[in-house]
């Protein structure tokens, strides 16, 4: 992630040319036939985002409901003893025993994965804009 963040704040001034040459790529006079052919394109940027996106946050949901499933396994088959806690990333995290801050550090993993997960959303979907809007540029010149 941090490799990847990075990437884009070292090279922001390209980042920022390729988006002002985009608007001026949508602001070109065209006929309609490649008005429509650049809006495909476009369309299917936002379709591919979407599935994208779609598909990292429902896998993060399925990942984030592991830990609970112990729990939920005590309430509908119960053994005579309660079911280890699993976290998603062990860690120590200078707290005597991690078993009464559980939910805490649950909590706290979550929000560390959600704010991962929307670093590498954003600087992929914005990657495939480009790479659409580029296929669509080079579907107008062949």
């Amino acid at each position: 992630m941090y490799v990847k963040f990075s990437n884009y704040m070292i090279n922001t001034d390209k980042f920022k040319e390729l988006f002002i040459n985009m608007v001026k790529d949508w602001q070109d006079e065209r006929t309609e036939e490649e008005e429509n052919i650049m809006k495909e394109y476009a369309n299917k940027g936002v379709f591919y985002t979407y599935v994208y996106t779609t598909n990292i946050y429902f896998c993060s949901v399925v990942f984030f409901c592991l830990p609970f499933i112990p729990r939920v396994m005590d309430v509908f088959i119960p053994l005579n003893e309660s079911r280890p806690l699993v976290e998603m990333y062990p860690g120590y995290y200078f707290v005597e025993n991690n078993d009464d801050y559980y939910v805490f550090i649950m909590l706290y993993t979550m929000a560390c994965m959600l704010s991962t997960m929307c670093v590498f959303i954003a600087t992929d979907t914005i990657l495939l804009y480009m790479v659409q809007h580029v296929c669509g540029l080079l579907s107008l010149a062949g």
